[in-house]
């Protein structure tokens, strides 16, 4: 089998040094062109590659026109900005597109937590009061309260979860760990003996309203799609009432506006 000659676009280092040497035996060369400065030079390399490695957002502008083109290998785990150019241009592409996954559920389990820790612990306050002489005497009385009558351990809160993938996944035992109450919004709920042990309450989407009600984070980790887009909206976000719940959104910004979170913080 003939091997293929592979381009990189991509501002992430090292991508193309990776490839060589872990792909030496499958691919026959691996060029590199800097995506904020295409030259003609580099459009030459992009029209013979026959798999071009990149970003999204920077690929969409390369993709139609590449003779030889025949996969585009993406860095994220997101195709949205990709399906948007195909729908845009209604015209099917002639290579196929492979998302880069399965390796991001940690870091973002990991922020996650982080934002959550953060939030209970008020590490905004704390972090502005490490600047103030008083706090060489003890804590300034704002912080000392917080932390004495309204910080809350975390084995106390329940997060919702909009999603279940292999990131929500991670999400999920990360928070588990700290004895939080999951809740996860599915397109179907499994049966009892395909649930995740780290998941506490399952809910169809219908169930969306009773998931926000509920808990005290909710976290997006929604694609964007037909169904997803504008799903949290002024009305839906009214259910988080209850719990005055933090929004935390790792997924794609489309699930919400900006009007439909300030009408609903009104």
């Amino acid at each position: 089998m003939r091997k293929p000659v592979v381009c990189v676009l991509s501002e992430i280092p090292k991508v193309a040094d990776v490839i060589r040497q872990s792909c030496s035996t499958v691919v026959s060369k691996v060029t590199s062109v800097e995506p904020d400065n295409i030259t003609e030079k580099d459009v030459k390399l992009l029209d013979e590659a026959e798999v071009i490695v990149s970003e999204p957002h920077f690929a969409r502008h390369w993709l139609y026109g590449r003779p030889n083109l025949k996969l585009v290998h993406g860095t994220w785990a997101g195709i949205d900005s990709i399906m948007k150019l195909i729908s845009a241009g209604g015209e099917t592409p002639s290579f196929k597109y492979c998302k880069f996954g399965g390796v991001f559920g940690q870091p973002m389990a990991e922020y996650v937590v982080g934002q959550i820790v953060a939030h209970e612990r008020n590490f905004r306050l704390a972090y502005k009061n490490s600047n103030l002489l008083h706090v060489l005497i003890f804590l300034s009385s704002e912080l000392r309260d917080f932390m004495f009558n309204e910080s809350r351990p975390l084995n106390s809160l329940s997060i919702g979860i909009l999603g279940f993938g292999e990131i929500a996944k991670k999400v999920a035992e990360a928070c588990k760990a700290f004895g939080m109450k999951i809740w996860t919004l599915v397109t179907t709920v499994p049966s009892d003996e395909n649930k995740c042990l780290y998941v506490d309450e399952y809910r169809p989407a219908e169930g969306i309203d009773e998931l926000l009600a509920s808990c005290h984070y909710v976290c997006n980790i929604l694609p964007s799609t037909q169904l997803t887009r504008g799903l949290l909206d002024n009305e839906k976000l009214k259910a988080c009432s209850p719990k005055c719940s933090v929004f935390i959104n790792v997924g794609r910004g489309d699930i919400c506006t900006e009007d439909s979170i300030l009408q609903a913080l009104r």
